[in-house]
């Protein structure tokens, strides 16, 4: 199966852009029977693409009995977000996965983004060969496959690096020439030396999540002991709330909880890498006869030193993402205490409404009736200055006379025709208002009927109860039960449908497949009512 899906994998062109460029470092150790270390030989070179298959064929050359460390840094990845397409032609990577017995698992985690940290032997029972696969879950930096093969017959270890960009690739070759010692007396170094720098940056981004959390907490003022959060006055936290975006900050606030669980997920992963690096330290014989040696103690020191950086990672990212949902909290409430200025703004604004609304209703009141005082005066006299009434003074009479003898007549009328006109103007007032509250109580009281019809229809139903409908005997529907929800019948029951509208009664259909076919009401509206 895994040779099938290796056929399949390489098959894919698009997964292949060979390139040169591929820098090969060979460490010779010679072994020593004196208390002074010898010096390492290092031969580097770089190959072509279609020597690689022969490099990993060769058997290496030697001067002398010693260790050997063979290290293949591929040419840097095209990509900046994925190792491939592979630097090698599917044929050369064949070739290299079956001379150093690399399983099929290798490649598949490189193309398919599968991170993997995992230990394994040689099929082949006539040699005794392990080795180490890792594959980093890294977003950008340091983004690298590593394969060590450990050969102890010829106490040769081979490692292939995939995946480094150019500038990684660079420190790498540097570290080991300058390390050349410990990686090729005790190859787990390697690992360790890629795990540091790896780490490195894992803290960088960490520590930028932190510091893009704590920029959200001073713009939602909640970072207690930042200085300038405390000198500030409540106007100016007035205009800072009201200038918020609080869109953007929950954006904000996502993306950093997305990038904390990738951080957390960094961190399980690299604690996966500390378990198979120790087996395969544990593991290399050559390590047994000499476990005080600078290069162990340096291995050993590193693994418990990783260890324990990451559970500070994990701790810094822990409150990070704990801190964020105490920020979402804020935003929700940051947010609610906007639309609750919002409301007390407006409702300020309706009452101010409300009463330049009230005064102007009064100073109508006060014209209409200061009109109607005057409307009977007015009227009374363009009726009795009409042609057909001759209440004119008499001079030629009485020459004392300049007001007509009959204006006891128009007072009288005029007072009289004031009074009925005001009074009918405050009883047909005083009428109407008691009709509408006439009408506003007969409303309520039905609401209360149609409530209690509610419950005497469906037996004290409540939301999700099984709703019992009338049998036959009762002149209903068979007995049935229809499982529903409360809110499917406030609609209708209980409900107002239109102004003074009220459901009576529902009748379902027989099959109880649908909502209620038929609603009976009666109309207490004003207009039906005779109110208005």
């Amino acid at each position: 199966m895994d040779q099938l899906l290796l056929d399949r994998l390489l098959g894919d062109p698009s997964l292949f852009t060979p390139t040169g460029g591929h820098h090969a470092i060979e460490i010779f150790l010679p072994r020593s029977s004196t208390a002074t270390k010898p010096d390492p030989q290092v031969r580097e070179t770089v190959l072509a693409e279609k020597q690689l298959a022969g490099w990993c064929r060769e058997e290496p050359k030697r001067d002398g009995d010693g260790s050997l460390f063979r290290l293949l840094v591929c040419s840097p990845r095209v990509l900046d977000r994925d190792i491939w397409p592979l630097p090698v032609t599917s044929s050369t990577l064949a070739s290299m996965l079956a001379s150093q017995e690399i399983p099929a698992l290798f490649p598949r985690a490189i193309c398919r983004h599968i991170p993997l940290a995992t230990s394994f032997e040689s099929l082949d029972g006539s040699n005794d060969k392990f080795g180490i696969l890792l594959r980093t879950n890294l977003s950008h930096t340091w983004q690298y496959s590593l394969a060590l093969v450990q050969d102890p017959a010829s106490s040769t270890t081979t490692g292939i690096i995939f995946g480094l960009r150019s500038n990684e690739m660079e420190e790498v070759l540097q570290i080991v020439r300058h390390m050349a010692i410990y990686v090729a007396s005790c190859p787990a170094v390697l690992p360790c030396l890629l795990m540091d720098r790896g780490l490195d940056e894992l803290v960088k981004d960490a520590e930028e999540r932190r510091k893009g959390l704590t920029q959200i907490r001073i713009e939602t003022g909640s970072q207690g002991f930042h200085q300038a959060s405390l000198m500030k006055t409540n106007d100016q936290w007035e205009l800072d709330r009201d200038d918020l975006d609080l869109d953007v900050l929950m954006q904000k606030l996502t993306s950093l909880s997305d990038a904390c669980s990738g951080i957390s997920a960094v961190c399980r992963m690299q604690f996966n890498f500390i378990d198979v690096v120790s087996s395969f330290f544990h593991r290399d014989a050559r390590l047994e006869k000499s476990p005080d040696s600078s290069s162990s103690r340096y291995a050993r020191q590193q693994l418990r030193f990783f260890g324990q950086f990451l559970h500070g990672v994990e701790s810094k990212v822990t409150y990070t993402k704990s801190s964020v949902q105490d920020q979402v909290q804020t935003i929700y409430t940051l947010i609610s205490q906007r639309d609750s200025r919002n409301h007390m703004a407006l409702a300020k604004t309706t009452r101010r409404l409300a009463e330049l609304s009230r005064k102007d209703s009064t100073d109508m009141r006060v014209i209409s009736a200061v009109t109607l005082v005057f409307l009977p005066a007015t009227f009374m006299s363009t009726f009795f200055s009409a042609s057909f009434f001759n209440f004119q003074p008499r001079p030629e009479v009485d020459p004392s006379e300049h007001v007509s003898r009959w204006i006891w007549l128009y007072c009288v009328v005029t007072t009289v025709l004031t009074l009925v006109v005001l009074a009918s103007w405050w009883y047909f007032s005083r009428r109407q208002h008691v009709k509408a509250n006439v009408a506003f109580r007969r409303e309520s009281e039905l609401k209360r009927q149609a409530t209690m019809e509610v419950g005497k229809f469906n037996g004290g139903i409540g939301d999700g109860a099984a709703i019992k409908m009338p049998d036959e005997s009762s002149g209903g529907i068979p007995g049935q039960q229809l499982r529903g929800r409360m809110e499917d019948f406030r609609p209708y029951l209980g409900g107002s449908i239109a102004e003074g509208m009220f459901a009576r009664k529902v009748t379902l259909p027989p099959d109880l497949s649908g909502g209620p076919s038929r609603v009976e009401t009666w109309n207490i509206s004003p207009t039906a009512t005779g109110l208005r």
